[in-house]
C-alpha cells in the first residue's frame, strides 16, 4: 500500500475515492506527421480518407485508504507493451504502482496503425513514433489531471443479457470462428458522488467494434455511441471496455433493429444491414472442378480442404477471407519457417500467410 505522498492526495477516511474523463486522439497532421495507414480490415497500406468520429483515451481513477487504481481505455486497435512501459514509467516517478495502472484499447478496425503491423508493405510499419510520443504524454496528463479532481463516491454495479429478439442473432453476437461460443455478458458499473450525481460509469461488453471495418476512415466504431448514450442518460464519464472479443465475436451480419429515440422498435422496416451476407454454410462450400476443387469465391486449387501445393488446410470464414485452420507447428507457434531464394531460414510472422497463400497456391 502506498503512503499518500504520492500522486493521489486523497484522505485515508474509507471513502472510495473516484474521477474519469477524456481526451481526443484522432490522428492530426500536428500529432501524426508519418503516413497515415489503419488497421482495418485484415490487409496492409490501408489508407484512411476522413474522420468520420473522433477516437478518445478515457480514463477512470479510483482510490481507497491510500490504495489506488488507474485504469485506460483507448480507441486503438492495440498498444504493445513497450509503448505502456513509457506510461508506466512516467506514473511510477510520480508515485504511481506500474502494478496498479492497467492500460487497454476497444479493439476499434478503424483506428491508426498503432502496432505496427499494417504498413504499405509487408516489411513497412506503420507505426509512427511521433503519434505514439503523444498518447504517451497525453494518458499521462490526463491522469494527473483526474488525480487532482477525486470525489468520494457510492458504486452501484448490475450484469445482464442482451436480447433483441428482432434480431437475427438476439445477443447482437455473432461467432465467425468454430466453435460458437459467445460471452453475452454485458457488465456495468456506475459511480456516484453524495449527492447521487453520476461521476463515471464503466462498461464491459464482448465484441469486436468493426461495423465501419469496410470504410476508409478513422472511428471509434459502436463503443463511441454507446459512451455518448451512456454519458447523455446518467451523466459523467462512460468508460468502455472490450472483454473476450477474440475466436472471434463479431459485428458483421448481425441486423440491429431500427428504434425510436424512446427506444421503441420501428416495425415494418427491414434491420440495417439485413440481407447482405450469405450464410456462413454457402461462404465455406467447395465445388467440382476441372483442375481439382476450388473454393467457391477465389478458384484457389484446394482437395479436401488443403491447398494442393502446400498441403494447409484452408477453409473461408463468415468475412469471406481465408483462414488456416490450424497454426504452423514450429518452435514458435505463430509463425511460419521457410527458405527464400538465397537458401536462407526466414520466419515469417502468422498475419502474413494470407499474401504467402495468394502467391503459391
Amino acid at each position: 500500500m502506498l503512503p499518500a505522498t504520492g500522486l493521489f492526495q486523497n484522505p485515508r477516511d474509507g471513502q472510495l475515492y473516484v474521477a474519469a474523463g477524456s481526451r481526443t486522439i484522432t490522428p492530426t497532421s500536428e500529432n501524426h506527421p508519418c503516413d497515415h495507414v489503419s488497421s482495418g480490415e485484415t490487409s496492409s497500406n490501408r489508407r484512411p480518407e476522413e474522420t468520420h468520429d473522433d477516437l478518445e483515451a478515457r480514463a477512470l481513477v479510483l482510490e481507497k485508504n491510500g490504495e489506488h487504481a488507474v485504469l485506460v481505455s483507448m480507441d486503438l486497435v492495440g498498444w504493445v507493451v513497450s509503448d505502456v512501459d513509457k506510461v508506466w514509467d512516467r506514473l511510477e516517478a510520480l508515485g504511481v504502482d506500474r502494478t496498479h495502472v492497467t492500460i487497454s484499447s476497444t479493439h476499434t478496425h478503424t483506428a491508426p496503425d498503432s502496432v505496427g503491423i499494417w504498413g504499405a508493405g509487408d516489411f513497412t510499419t506503420g507505426r509512427c513514433p511521433q503519434y505514439i510520443d503523444f498518447l504517451v504524454e497525453t494518458l499521462v496528463d490526463l491522469i494527473v489531471e483526474l488525480s487532482e479532481n477525486m470525489v468520494p463516491v457510492e458504486v452501484y454495479a448490475t450484469e445482464t443479457t442482451i436480447n433483441v429478439p428482432e434480431s437475427n442473432h438476439p445477443n447482437l453476437l455473432s461467432d465467425s470462428r468454430r466453435p460458437y461460443i459467445m460471452n453475452d455478458h454485458f457488465t456495468m458499473a456506475r459511480f456516484d458522488d453524495l449527492n447521487g450525481q453520476t461521476v463515471a460509469t464503466m462498461l464491459n461488453w464482448h465484441n469486436h467494434p468493426e461495423c465501419m471495418i469496410t470504410h476508409k476512415v478513422y472511428s471509434a466504431d459502436f463503443p463511441r455511441w454507446t459512451r455518448k448514450k451512456i454519458d447523455e442518460e446518467l451523466g459523467g464519464t462512460c468508460v468502455y471496455f472490450s472483454g473476450t472479443v477474440g475466436g472471434l465475436m463479431t459485428t458483421l451480419g448481425v441486423d440491429v433493429p431500427e428504434r425510436t429515440e424512446s427506444g421503441e422498435p420501428v416495425f415494418g422496416r427491414r434491420p440495417a444491414g439485413a440481407g447482405h451476407r450469405r450464410k456462413r454454410s454457402e461462404n465455406m462450400e467447395l465445388r467440382l472442378h476441372p483442375r481439382g476443387n476450388r473454393s467457391r469465391s477465389t478458384g484457389r486449387c484446394t482437395e479436401n480442404g488443403r491447398c494442393l501445393r502446400t498441403g494447409l488446410r484452408v477453409h473461408r470464414n463468415s468475412h469471406g477471407q481465408h483462414r488456416f485452420r490450424h497454426r504452423f507447428r514450429t518452435r514458435h507457434p505463430r509463425t511460419l519457417i521457410r527458405r527464400d531464394d538465397h537458401g536462407q531460414r526466414r520466419v515469417l510472422r502468422f498475419r502474413r500467410l494470407f499474401s504467402l497463400y495468394n502467391s503459391i497456391c
